[in-house]
């Protein structure tokens, strides 16, 4: 029974191995007549009897001399295969040293050619042969045989780990394959910058990583493998910047590659430069219309440019290639969040919810969605659900303080910040936003110190430094008023800001008033109302008519929990900056990680 199993097993091989290689003899495919003997390729030849003494120790020299000169003159699969059944029947007769060698490297260099060959359906076309899996499998096979028959063969090892990196194949062999490649094809440039530039793809450690892109880029400075590489590892690494440099010289060398824009376009996205990063992902969708993380990254820059209607568009169609992608639906639901039709925006939640409970920003969003409905205690009671089944989680803990805050909850919120500063997260953000909510309530001293500490751990925080400032111009106690340090901090925010922001100038106008130089005062209003919007040109005007009437600013705290209150009707408007733990990673890098390990 177990011989008749066995021998099942190998007819369906064989069978699954021919059906795959049937093609036309002129296209370099196995003839019919070679597919029905592919058997015979699988499976070396019996062992002969053992040669008596006196024999012919050479006598398979003649079937190794037809065997080099087939090859020479190869055309098709079935000349490959018949190479390797004559230099393994030599071998078989029997061979003398030298030669035996050399047939053991015309077996190698055999297989090797084929598996090349039988790879092209696999690398070379767009989109890849519907077989793919079951040919790379096929390549594996040779190259592993090759490998057995001449030991240092680079490009062998080389090809054997760019198959292994293929979905479904074996990352630690990949590893070990090409640590072989860049070892052995020392001399050979082109050969050992492929093989870093692979295996820093593969690489566990950040640093390893790049050691190996640069490895490559030294030996081959125009190597778009390790480019690609590398800057997307400056994506991950939050260098943008350098990713950008990297998929640029990219774009130039293979203008074509869908990929290549999308992540330039990715990094643009990062660096806030939405209408190039728009252009890129434009380009990418020319060259392939239905990349699902293209749309998904140009519905979030519609989105940012508040075209709903299109950004909505973008990321249904996304959808439709990967039903269940997480942060493609999270987007599809802060859309519909802003075109308020919450319903459908809390069903996406609720779904991505089941499917990952701890997901952080799908966790603020329902909070926030909640809170916009007037539903502030529902809100903070799904908060602390999700706190208890995430009782580390640091980013939900700042989040939950600042619904506290905006609940008029202030001994809560002041609880929960007082938790996170003794947990090993950056503590700047965490005073910034406790000496907002103490500045709110009118504890301005306590504010104070808040802020000073916040900006001995940062002290270029514009936010902090013009909040600081402010207080220290305009506070109703002349105790704890102070123009010449608010003056001074006041410049530093501006500085930060390049003079660019209308209630950082506010504040430096006021400070001026408060040491009172009103005509720098006047300056710096006007150049603030000027530079203001809708929301603020009315506080604005009534700031610079006080320093044109010679008297400075003093800024009114709302003390009683109705007035608070009044100002908590809606979602928190300051997102919590805590290092997130390893589970908080933002919706855009982790789509980021899933467009960067798919198909490309």
């Amino acid at each position: 029974m177990k011989r008749i199993c066995g021998l099942l097993i190998f007819a369906s091989s064989c069978l699954f191995f021919g059906s795959l290689l049937a093609a036309n003899e002129s296209a370099g495919s196995p003839d019919a007549e070679n597919n029905s003997k592919i058997k015979d390729d699988l499976n070396p030849p019996s062992a002969k009897a053992p040669k008596k003494n006196g024999e012919d120790k050479n006598a398979g020299e003649e079937d190794l001399h037809e065997a080099t000169r087939l090859k020479v003159n190869s055309e098709s699969f079935g000349d490959l295969k018949k190479v390797i059944g004559l230099c393994e029947g030599a071998i078989s007769k029997g061979l003398d040293n030298q030669n035996q060698a050399f047939a053991n490297q015309l077996i190698a260099s055999t297989r090797f050619e084929r598996a090349s060959r039988i790879s092209e359906e696999v690398f070379d076309r767009y989109p890849p042969s519907d077989n793919w899996p079951t040919l790379s499998q096929l390549a594996r096979m040779d190259l592993e045989a090759a490998v057995k028959h001449q030991e240092e063969f680079a490009e062998a090892y080389l090809l054997l780990g760019r198959i292994h990196l293929l979905p479904r194949g074996d990352r630690k062999k990949a590893r070990v394959a090409l640590d072989k490649a860049i070892v052995q094809s020392e001399g050979d440039p082109s050969t050992q910058a492929m093989g870093y530039a692979l295996r820093g793809e593969i690489r566990s450690k950040p640093a390893n990583q790049l050691a190996d892109f640069n490895a490559s880029l030294r030996l081959s400075p125009n190597h778009t493998t390790a480019l690609r590489g590398r800057g997307i590892y400056y994506i991950k690494s939050n260098k943008p910047e350098k990713a950008i440099v990297d998929f640029r010289k990219v774009t130039t060398l293979e203008p074509d590659d869908p990929h290549v824009h999308e992540m330039l376009g990715l990094g643009l996205l990062f660096m806030n430069q939405l209408d190039e990063s728009l252009a890129c992902f434009n380009r990418s969708l020319e060259l392939d219309s239905d990349r699902g993380s293209a749309l998904s990254y140009r519905a979030r820059i519609y989105l940012e440019q508040k075209n709903l209607d299109r950004a909505l568009e973008d990321i249904n169609r996304a959808l439709e290639q990967v039903v269940d992608n997480l942060s493609w639906r999270l987007v599809r639901a802060e859309i519909y969040w802003q075109q308020k039709k919450h319903d459908e925006a809390v069903r996406d939640v609720e779904h991505i919810l089941t499917v990952n409970p701890k997901l952080l920003e799908a966790i603020r969003m329902r909070a926030a969605i909640l809170a916009e409905d007037d539903q502030m205690e529902e809100a903070i009671a799904g908060l602390n659900r999700a706190l208890d089944s995430l009782p580390n989680h640091n980013g939900l803990l700042m989040y939950l303080a600042l619904f506290y805050a905006n609940n008029s909850q202030t001994a809560e919120a002041l609880e929960a910040y007082d938790k996170l500063l003794e947990r090993p997260v950056p503590h700047a953000p965490i005073y910034r936003n406790r000496g907002d909510l103490l500045l709110n309530i009118g504890r301005q001293d306590a504010a104070i110190e808040n802020y000073d500490k916040a900006l001995e751990i940062e002290p270029d925080d514009s936010g902090v430094l013009n909040n600081l400032a402010w207080l220290l111009a305009t506070s109703p106690n002349a105790k704890l008023r102070d123009g010449k340090r608010s003056l001074e901090l006041a410049k530093r925010a501006c500085e930060v800001t390049e003079y660019k922001e209308a209630h950082i100038l506010s504040t430096l106008a006021a400070a001026c008033a408060e040491t009172g130089d009103f005509p720098e005062a006047i300056r710096w209003s006007t150049q603030a109302v000027a530079l203001g919007n809708s929301e603020v040109d009315e506080q604005l005007a009534k700031e610079l008519k006080s320093y044109e009437a010679g008297n400075p600013w003093r800024e009114k705290q709302a003390v009683s929990a109705e007035s608070n209150k009044e100002k908590s009707s809606s979602q928190p408007d300051v997102q919590p900056d805590v290092q997130p733990d390893d589970s908080e990673k933002n919706s855009l890098s982790e789509q980021n990680d899933q467009a960067t390990s798919a198909s490309d």
